[in-house]
């Protein structure tokens, strides 16, 4: 019963907070969302909607199945970095814009074995920033401008 709460709990306050992702009516289960590519497949991504989550993101994760991800929601649009820190596995990352499209993206970054770690950075600025397996992006023949589509509230 207490995981049942939690989780109407988490679903509530994702879905009250969507306000400020510029009213972006995303439908939360298990503090994740469904994001449908261009080609009709769907990632299943979790959401680090915090600065704990946002820092911690996929960090010890020995792996992670091919379609899921995390979703990384921002309070504003800005030139959000990231790095590979504790992080154990290859990844993709995609900035999108506030209408899910995306605006820029590096393919196989590594995980970052020793100090100090690079830094990412996108060329323009983004609301959110999706991760997902290293080759995702070509596997998926994903593009700049592709417009993403979060799985709305009905």
């Amino acid at each position: 019963m207490g995981r049942l709460l939690n989780t109407i709990l988490i679903s509530i306050i994702v879905i009250l907070g969507c306000q400020s992702y510029n009213d972006v009516p995303v439908k939360a289960v298990d503090d994740s969302v469904n994001i449908i590519l261009p080609n009709g497949k769907i990632i299943k991504a979790e959401i680090a909607d915090t600065d704990e989550k946002r820092a911690k993101g996929l960090m010890f994760r020995k792996s992670l199945t091919y379609s899921a991800g995390m979703l990384f929601i921002f309070d504003t649009e800005d030139f959000h970095s990231f790095w590979m820190k504790n992080t154990l596995i290859p990844l993709d990352i995609l900035w999108l814009d506030k209408e899910f499209r995306i605006k820029y993206y590096y393919q196989n970054v590594p995980p970052c074995k020793s100090d100090p770690c690079p830094s990412y950075s996108p060329l323009f600025k983004a609301k959110f920033v999706l991760e997902v397996n290293a080759g995702f992006i070509k596997k998926e023949n994903l593009r700049l401008d592709d417009k993403l589509k979060p799985e709305t509230a009905r």
